[in-house]
């Protein structure tokens, strides 16, 4: 099983990493929208979380020190119990544009609390993208985990 340590000597097993994505991708097709929503946001969330770790990493490999206290600060943030708004801004920094839209709809669904609001076109495009979106973050994990491992 790969495993590696995070920057706050966490371990983190790819496995189980890449089991819980793969059920998530699946379950997507049978969820309704506000619950397909709410998993795009908790994925942006992961999303964020390991940019702002990776980026940790980086500043304390430059500095030559375990000691970069204000990028560890922010990345002991934990972006999976963040508001969604603030998911959705830090978010639509990192990700690409072309996923922007189905960001912005997931959290108008999920703050709205009302999909029957949402036109036929827009719950398509969410469940159309979700996957997708979804294998994207399932990369950067993968890619994240290889560049902990060498």
């Amino acid at each position: 099983m790969k495993t590696m340590r995070t920057t706050e000597g966490f371990t983190l097993h790819m496995q189980w990493i890449e089991q819980f994505v793969m059920e998530a991708e699946q379950a997507l097709e049978l969820e309704n929208v506000r619950t397909t929503a709410q998993t795009v946001l908790f994925y942006a969330g992961m999303h964020v979380q390991i940019e702002k770790q990776q980026a940790t990493s980086q500043v304390q490999q430059l500095n030559g020190t375990l000691q970069a206290v204000s990028a560890q600060k922010e990345t002991i943030n934990d972006w999976l119990l963040a508001p969604e708004e603030e998911v959705v801004k830090a978010a639509l920094e990192i990700t690409a544009e072309s996923f922007h839209p189905l960001l912005k709809l997931s959290l108008r669904t999920v703050i709205e609390d009302e999909e029957s609001l949402l036109t036929l076109e827009e719950r398509t495009y969410i469940h159309s993208f979700a996957s997708r979106y979804i294998s994207q973050i399932k990369e950067k994990v993968n890619g994240f985990g290889t560049y902990w491992l060498h």
